[in-house]
């Protein structure tokens, strides 16, 4: 596990472009997420407030709720084709940081052309992966909401139970989606990943989750600071200082997705043809 995480670093410090596609996935997931917040603003601003004669936004009065449950009906399928298109990014630059891991590997260059004909080439791969991986973090958030009272006495704060749920969320499907997810990036022709790979894939999922955890405590304190400090500029704010902090945070993401596909081409991938050891 050392040798591949010695070719981890070797491959960031002399191929920096591998992380275009983790830096290009938060970007568009920044401005999709933004362009959901805006949406919902409206369809709720559309259902809950009325107008009156003299052209004054007013709330609608309404005892039963009817209202609400309205804007419910039409935000629940937009929020899921949301969570499904921000997995989706995710997925596809997985995908993608692993194929060019890949064609570093066969001393090949890196080609974006060539990276393109790929992702559409798997493109069905990506998309039953990405919503099995949306129905697993769906059943995970479901277990997690009926364990939590079990354990929500002990804690201080209400959002400590959110924050503490995120992270038993993304832990469980770290380590349930890893077997899935080193088949996705392996060759259709690769025999049954050894146990032993599927573990140290799961250490170093579970790894890299921590750190970026440690680092989204680190944002989330300066966050105060940041919008304050640039109140002034509120376009360079939400549209650079905001996807720059968010790429950052998530570098130990690209890591990982470069670990896993070293990690399966030197000791997880065995071509089925091949005779067994």
């Amino acid at each position: 596990m050392q040798e591949e995480f010695r070719t981890t670093l070797k491959l960031i410090r002399e191929h920096p472009l591998l992380l275009a596609p983790l830096v290009a996935s938060c970007w568009l997931a920044h401005y999709l997420q933004w362009f959901q917040k805006a949406a919902t603003h409206y369809v709720l601003h559309r259902f809950l407030i009325g107008h009156s004669v003299l052209g004054v936004d007013i709330p609608n009065p309404d005892p039963t709720y009817a209202y609400v449950h309205k804007a419910m009906i039409v935000m629940a399928p937009f929020g899921f084709v949301i969570t499904f298109l921000l997995l989706a990014l995710s997925v596809a630059a997985f995908v993608l940081t692993a194929h060019w891991v890949r064609t570093l590997h066969t001393r090949k260059r890196m080609a974006w052309r060539d990276a393109a004909r790929f992702l559409v080439s798997r493109k069905w791969h990506l998309a039953r992966f990405t919503l099995a991986s949306q129905v697993a973090l769906y059943a995970a958030t479901s277990l997690v909401a009926m364990l939590t009272p079990l354990f929500a006495p002990h804690l201080e704060h209400p959002f400590q139970m959110v924050q503490v749920s995120a992270y038993i969320i993304f832990a469980l499907y770290a380590w349930i989606a890893l077997p899935f997810a080193l088949r996705l990036i392996a060759e259709p022709t690769t025999q049954p990943i050894p146990a032993h790979t599927k573990l140290e894939g799961r250490c170093a999922a579970l790894a890299a989750f921590l750190l970026m955890a440690v680092l989204a405590e680190v944002v989330k304190s300066a966050s105060g600071q940041i919008s304050l400090s640039m109140a002034y500029m509120p376009a360079v704010r939400s549209h650079l200082v905001w996807p720059l902090i968010r790429t950052f945070s998530s570098l130990p993401l690209a890591a990982l997705w470069i670990f896993l596909a070293v990690l399966l081409h030197e000791k997880g991938e065995t071509s089925a043809a091949s005779p067994s050891l």
